[in-house]
């Protein structure tokens, strides 16, 4: 699996970059256009989703739900990609497996102005 965030990361990081930054685009009436893209979703089903989020497939890629409790209609605290980084990087495993989340470096945790939770 991290063989695959580690290719997926040059996909979509020019857009990432492009979000904030922008890029001059010409369109068809010849005027020149500063154009913001976004990583606005990721097409999947639940299986895939889990690979791409590094999340364990008996858990919600969303939120933080109980493994007990999916797809109860309860307001779970959402995902914080950003604490799960801070976690790999102190290779705080127990953390990370308590929450259901896999030992991986994400490529998505790594896209600026993105947060992976929104992509579904």
């Amino acid at each position: 699996m991290q063989v695959l965030h580690n290719s997926l990361k040059f996909v979509p990081r020019p857009l990432s970059n492009s979000a904030l930054d922008g890029h001059n685009i010409k369109y068809g009436d010849e005027v020149v256009r500063r154009c913001y893209f976004r990583v606005a979703g990721w097409l999947a089903d639940h299986m895939e989703n889990s690979v791409i989020h590094g999340i364990y497939t008996t858990r919600c890629t969303i939120c933080k739900s109980p493994q007990d409790r999916l797809g109860d209609l309860h307001k779970y605290p959402l995902r914080d990609a950003q604490q799960y980084r801070e976690w790999i990087d102190k290779s705080d495993i127990e953390s990370l497996h308590i929450r259901g989340v896999k030992c991986i470096t994400n490529a998505l945790w790594t896209l600026r102005d993105m947060i992976p939770r929104e992509l579904v």
